[in-house]
């Protein structure tokens, strides 16, 4: 059936493996890209949001699309509803973190690693000077170094699978508890961070079952019907 071929060329991609919005909006790639994008303004009104999904529910397309907003402003989402609902007109540094690609099976390494992607994330928000900050530092003497950058601009934070380095050890208990330790040095630095316009953290784990996190100023949505069909797949 030759004549069929060029139908078959036309029909959308169904776009597996791809979390990228840019490449996702890209119509040369002719992707099938549902519109599920109408409440990231609301999501985006709140300080510090947190949610839990399983893998493949969608998670890292979020983090990229609030990236896209935050980062470079609405063009590209032309045709999609958050365009005409987006409330910022500005753009901010976005510090951008995927904790999947961190090393938990050696300590040293893993804080290494962590050391290397906040470096990389702040340097790729504008700021090369973080490319001077001395590694061989302590973690807390480290991530102080990143005061004045907080001071001077407001930040937005992203962080994706922020559990993925516990889950890597969970069969050494030893290792684990050193990696909760590197990790709780993290987040209670980056809880204390001002002037923060927003933060969003992912994973699969709800932080309040674990000793990580303190206090009730995150809001976690990962329960909450309204902000459902953000993630994953609704009937309609």
């Amino acid at each position: 059936m030759p004549e069929l071929q060029p139908l078959v060329r036309a029909l959308p991609k169904i776009p597996l493996g791809v979390s990228d919005w840019n490449k996702l909006a890209d119509n040369h790639k002719n992707y099938v890209v549902v519109d599920k994008t109408a409440k990231l303004a609301e999501l985006a009104q709140n300080d510090t949001v947190f949610i839990a999904r399983p893998r493949r529910m969608g998670k890292t397309t979020l983090c990229s699309m609030l990236y896209e907003l935050f980062a470079h402003g609405k063009e590209s989402f032309k045709g999609q509803a958050v365009y005409d609902l987006w409330p910022e007109t500005d753009v901010y540094p976005v510090i951008r973190l995927s904790f999947n690609v961190f090393s938990g099976d050696d300590v040293s390494k893993f804080e290494e690693s962590l050391k290397d992607a906040l470096l990389n994330a702040f340097s790729q928000a504008g700021f090369p000077e973080v490319e001077s900050f001395q590694k061989n530092l302590t973690l807390t003497g480290f991530l102080g170094k990143f005061g004045r950058i907080a001071l001077q601009h407001k930040l937005v934070i992203i962080i994706d699978e922020w559990d993925y380095p516990l889950f890597r050890c969970l069969h050494d208990e030893d290792r684990l508890n050193v990696v909760k330790s590197v990790l709780r040095d993290f987040y209670a630095w980056l809880r204390a961070l001002p002037n923060v316009h927003f933060m969003l953290l992912t994973g699969i784990m709800r932080y309040r079952e674990t000793s990580l996190f303190s206090g009730q100023d995150i809001q976690d949505l990962s329960m909450v019907p309204y902000f459902a069909d953000l993630l994953g797949y609704t009937q309609d």
